[in-house]
C-alpha cells in the first residue's frame, strides 16, 4: 500500500483531510503499533526534525527487528541518520556510527550545502549549565560516501586534490565524542507480533556489581571522565553493563553471568537486598526459560 512508503508525519496530515482517509490511515496495522508502542520514539523523532526522513514500512521493519545491526546482541536503541536499530556497545564503539556537527561538515564539504537535503540532519536540544543550546549532528559515514560520489561525478584536475586536505581536515576537525554519538540515537522498543508484546529491553543487575566491586584499582583514579565507563574497556565482567537484553534470552546470559556464576559457586542466596533490606519478590528464571521458586521476604510498612 502506498500509505506504507509515507513517513509518520504525512500520515498524521493526510488523517486531518477527512474521515474517510482517517479510516484508511488508522486501518494501517504498522501505524497504530507505532503509535500504541512507540509514542515517546516517535516523539523523540519529532524533536530531532528526523520523521520525515523515513517511510513507516522502514521504521515498522526495525521496530519488529530485535538484533542490533552490527552485532547479535539485543539493541535498544535506534541509530536516528539510518533509523537502524543498535546497542550502547556498537554505537560508542564502531566508525559507521559516527557523528559530527553540521558546521564542521560544511566546512570541510561545501558541497554538502548545495545536497543538505539529501543528508539525515539530527537536532537536539541539551540543558548544560542552566540553558538550553542545540546542535545539528549529521552521519559521517554518509556524508563521506556523498562526498565520494561528488568527486567521482567531476572531471579530474590537474595538480593538487581537494579530497586529500579534505579526509586531513575531517581528522583534524572531526572530533568524535561519545555524547554526541548518544545523543544521535533514542530508545526504541522492540515489539513482538507474535507474542504481542513490546521490550524496551531488561538489564542484568548482577552484571554491573560485578563490574563495579571486581574493576582494577588503576580505574578508581581514572586520568580522564571516559576511563570511568565500561564500555570503554576489555576487562572482565565489562560487555555485561548497560547491555539490554530480552526476556526470553535472560537464561542464557545467567548461565555465563560472572556474578551468577560466582555466587553459585561460593553457594549464596540471591536475594535482593538494597540497604540490606529485601526489595521484594524474587523471580528466578530456569533454564528453560520458565518461571521458578520465588523467593520474598517483603519489607514492612512503617
Amino acid at each position: 500500500m502506498i500509505f506504507l512508503r509515507l513517513d509518520m508525519t504525512t500520515l498524521g496530515t493526510l488523517r486531518l483531510l477527512n474521515s474517510m482517509i482517517r479510516r484508511q490511515v488508522d486501518s494501517l496495522y504498522e501505524y497504530r503499533m507505532l503509535r500504541a508502542h512507540a509514542a515517546e520514539t516517535l516523539e523523540s523523532l519529532d524533536i530531532a526534525q528526523c520523521t520525515h526522513f523515513f517511510p513507516v514500512h522502514q521504521l515498522y521493519r526495525e521496530f519488529c527487528h530485535p538484533r542490533c545491526r552490527t552485532c547479535p546482541d539485543f539493541g535498544p536503541f535506534l541509530y536516528i541518520p539510518t533509523h537502524s536499530r543498535v546497542c550502547l556497545q556498537c554505537v560508542l564503539r564502531h566508525d559507521p556510527y559516527r557523528v559530527a556537527a553540521l558546521d564542521v561538515g560544511f566546512a570541510c564539504y561545501p558541497f554538502l550545502r548545495r545536497g543538505r537535503w539529501d543528508l539525515p540532519i539530527v537536532c537536539f536540544l541539551d540543558l548544560l549549565e542552566g540553558q538550553y543550546t542545540s546542535e545539528m549532528l549529521i552521519d559521517v559515514t554518509h556524508a563521506q560516501l556523498m562526498y565520494q560520489q561528488q568527486q567521482q561525478q567531476q572531471p579530474p584536475q590537474s595538480g593538487s586534490s581537494r579530497k586529500e586536505p579534505a579526509a586531513q581536515e575531517w581528522m583534524y576537525r572531526l572530533q568524535d565524542t561519545y555524547q554526541r554519538r548518544l545523543r544521535s540515537t533514542v530508545a526504541f522498543p522492540c515489539w513482538d507480533p507474535h507474542a504481542r508484546v513490546a521490550e524496551p529491553g531488561v538489564y542484568c543487575y548482577g552484571c554491573t556489581k560485578f563490574w563495579e566491586i571486581s574493576r582494577g584499582k588503576s580505574r578508581r583514579n581514572p586520568r580522564n571522565r571516559q576511563e570511568h565507563y565500561a564500555w570503554n574497556t576489555t576487562s572482565a565482567g565489562s560487555k555485561g553493563v548497560d547491555r539490554a537484553f530480552r526476556v526470553p534470552d535472560l537464561p542464557q546470559h545467567f548461565a555465563t553471568c560472572p556474578d551468577v556464576v560466582r555466587k553459585l559457586w561460593k553457594g549464596e542466596d540471591h536475594t535482593a537486598l538494597r540497604f540490606g533490606e529485601s526489595v521484594g519478590r524474587i523471580i528466578r528464571v530456569d533454564a528453560s526459560g520458565g518461571r521458578g521458586t520465588g523467593r520474598s521476604a517483603r519489607v514492612g510498612k512503617k
